[in-house]
């Protein structure tokens, strides 16, 4: 799986799409010219650069060795001083962010990638590697750029990641991109497939009403005694997983399929940004609780590339 700078091996690169995801927008890029029938995305193109170089394992002095997840799908790097600003330190203990770690990031990404293949019923290995590299936070909201690159032996993936996050953006990053490598596995086209946003939005939230506190792990906040310890806010998510969808849409209809393909920008942002993830929460799950829902969910993204 790794592609080395001093393999010589023949490498095909294809033109690269990137998505972003944007803070409470979930903004993501998506457009074909000359369909009929294309999803509105917010579009931002970022240029593509290569997949780091492993060869004859040469770390920058700057970096630190890259840390590999459990299965080996996932390859993290960072600086080697990564560290959080000061000026975020109020925000590093609120429940609702995540400060990201590489050892820590790695077998996060490994628990959200083992409930979103039981949530969806896929059992067949990974075929594309994913690299997340890490760097200190710029921004509270800043943005989460996903690259997809395709090899003459298939794909991969690279993503920018800062080292705060809010938690429900951290989840639609690494389900947005787990998406893509099921999507292309059997991808035949040069370009890597359009996930619907609600499709992302929906499997998030509902990863994340059902089991996050597990899904995530953050560095301990306290010590006491030599003890490191980290408290989590669980709420209700475990017996009612719906309960912060229904809150949201208490007094307003959910949205309508068409709706939900092709939002309106203020459909995104702002208080209506609530109704549509509770919307696509609610559309996720209807469809995995019919009879067969999962096999029927698995075959709408094998047939994403030909659309």
């Amino acid at each position: 799986g790794q592609q080395e700078a001093g393999r010589g091996r023949r490498q095909t690169r294809v033109k690269t799409r990137s998505q972003t995801t944007q803070a409470g927008a979930q903004n993501l890029t998506a457009t074909r010219s000359g369909r009929r029938q294309r999803m509105k995305f917010l579009v931002t193109i970022a240029i593509a650069f290569a997949l780091p170089g492993l060869a004859a394992a040469q770390v920058p002095a700057t970096r630190t060795a890259p840390t590999q997840s459990s299965s080996g799908q996932f390859l993290v790097f960072a600086p080697a001083t990564l560290s959080l600003p000061t000026r975020f330190a109020t925000l590093s203990a609120n429940t609702n962010y995540v400060v990201l770690e590489p050892t820590l990031l790695a077998v996060s990404c490994e628990r959200i990638k083992q409930k979103l293949l039981l949530t969806l019923g896929c059992t067949a290995p990974w075929k594309g590697r994913i690299y997340l590299n890490l760097h200190t936070a710029r921004s509270a909201d800043e943005t989460v750029t996903i690259v997809s690159e395709k090899f003459a032996d298939g794909w991969n993936y690279r993503v920018e990641l800062p080292n705060l996050l809010r938690r429900e953006r951290f989840v639609r990053a690494i389900v947005q991109v787990l998406l893509f490598e099921l999507v292309d596995r059997n991808n035949p086209s040069p370009r890597s497939a359009e996930i619907p946003l609600w499709m992302v939005e929906g499997l998030a939230r509902e990863l994340r009403a059902s089991s996050e506190v597990d899904l995530i792990l953050s560095p301990p906040r306290w010590t006491v005694r030599g003890v490191a310890i980290n408290p989590e806010s669980v709420e209700s998510r475990w017996s009612n997983p719906l309960k912060t969808a229904r809150g949201e849409l208490d007094d307003r209809p959910p949205l309508t399929f068409q709706q939900l393909s092709w939002p309106e920008d203020g459909q995104l942002t702002g208080k209506d940004a609530g109704v549509y993830s509770g919307s696509a929460q609610l559309l996720v799950r209807r469809l995995l609780q019919l009879n067969d829902g999962q096999a029927c969910f698995r075959a709408m993204l094998d047939g994403l590339p030909h659309y």
